[in-house]
């Protein structure tokens, strides 16, 4: 399962899990309550585990998929965190 801390990010780790699972390569798609691809999500993956950090506070289902096609859905409660305030600073125009 995913585990999500106070600032929305969700870790988690396929260990095993999948039938035909290859560790050196997997792809992670996060999807929201609609089904649609979550837009906004950050983070990074090795073999077998990974940290993202969603968008905002809702529930998710974390698809992953090995190299070999096989995929495995983790639902993903991040209903209780607080996501973190997007960086608005325009290029240029901020200066020392």
């Amino acid at each position: 399962a995913a585990t999500v801390d106070a600032d929305c990010n969700v870790s988690f780790a396929v260990e095993g899990g999948l039938n035909c699972f290859d560790s050196s390569e997997y792809t992670y798609e996060l999807f929201d309550a609609t089904g649609a691809t979550s837009e906004g999500v950050t983070g990074s993956t090795t073999a077998g585990a990974g940290t993202l950090t969603t968008p905002d506070a809702l529930n998710y289902v974390l698809t992953v998929t090995d190299g070999e096609g096989c995929e495995i859905d983790l639902p993903v409660d991040a209903t209780a965190c607080t996501p973190p305030e997007p960086c608005d600073i325009t290029n240029g125009t901020w200066s020392k």
